[in-house]
């Protein structure tokens, strides 16, 4: 017993611990681990929540993700677009009608026309046209075989005419594309442009004069004459080198790449036609004569 007047002091009491709820697992969807909301029962007797197995389903399953068994719900198939209208279909065909009859020309309808122009026709702005598809990317290859094979079907017509734009062209872009046009001819493939065709361009009177007067132009035109003119070498062999080195082609050669105005590419093919034209005596002695510009390169 305590002590007469001494306090008693009230006993705490314990508090009781929390209930830990621990859920069965089968409440678990297989799939997310979480509580089902809406559980759903497979053929193979595996449950799941509705949302996390329509998920599985609609990417293309056909197993139970649990058991891996086939399961009887194949995955849903995506909706097919409704039928056009028939008035939608008349005017997306007669929009494709349009388009086609007022469609661009193609590369080998441009080089028809250059070739039916002629020596006496103005065929500038075609030949600039042609140019920038022979020499674009996004022209496939068929079509620019095609575009030089008009020009070789009628070659003498096509072949005046483009000279006609190097000697008389309004500016140096027009004439330098010419002469990028007349090389695409020479270095295209033999199906295309057979070895008499190309040696019937090389041996042209005028083309040669014409290429030397270009690389007195310097730049892009010296580059220019300078592709050509060891293309069309390269055709007429002999015969056109002996025509190379009449049209005074070593001096302006000499003095283009003392110029140092061109490329080094450029510069190099210009040596090659130098070492080329040496192969005759006429050329040899067009070297000799100007072998201090020759030498200095």
């Amino acid at each position: 017993m305590g002590q007469p007047g001494a306090e008693q002091r009230p006993r705490r009491r314990r508090l009781p611990e929390p209930l830990e709820v621990r859920l069965p697992p089968l409440f678990r969807c297989p799939i997310s681990l979480e509580v089902m909301r809406s559980p759903v029962s497979l053929c193979t007797g595996v449950t799941y929540d509705r949302s996390s197995i329509q998920r599985w389903l609609d990417s293309g399953h056909r197993t139970c993700p649990a058991t891996r068994l086939p399961s009887l719900h194949p995955p849903r198939p995506q909706p097919r677009p409704p039928p056009p209208h028939p008035l939608s279909r008349r005017r997306r065909r007669r929009r494709r009608r349009r388009r086609r009859g007022r469609s661009d020309p193609s590369a080998a309808e441009i080089a028809s026309r250059i070739a039916a122009a002629g020596e006496g026709g103005d065929s500038e702005a075609a030949v600039r046209v042609l140019a920038l598809m022979l020499g674009s990317d996004r022209v496939g290859k068929g079509d620019k075989e095609s575009a030089i094979a008009a020009l070789v079907a009628d070659l003498d017509r096509s072949v005046s005419a483009l000279l006609a734009v190097v000697r008389n062209g309004r500016g140096i872009g027009s004439r330098i594309d010419a002469v990028r046009v007349l090389e695409s001819i020479l270095a295209s493939p033999a199906r295309v442009c057979g070895e008499e065709s190309r040696a019937a361009i090389a041996e042209r009177e005028e083309l040669f004069p014409e290429l030397v007067r270009m690389m007195g132009e310097g730049g892009a035109a010296a580059e220019a004459a300078i592709g050509c003119m060891a293309a069309a070498a390269a055709a007429g062999k002999r015969r056109a080198r002996a025509r190379m080195v009449g049209a005074g082609a070593v001096a302006a050669l000499a003095r283009a790449i003392a110029a140092a105005e061109v490329s080094a590419a450029a510069a190099e093919q210009g040596m090659a036609l130098v070492g080329a034209a040496a192969g005759c005596a006429d050329g040899r002695v067009a070297i000799a004569g100007d072998a201090a510009a020759v030498v200095g390169r």
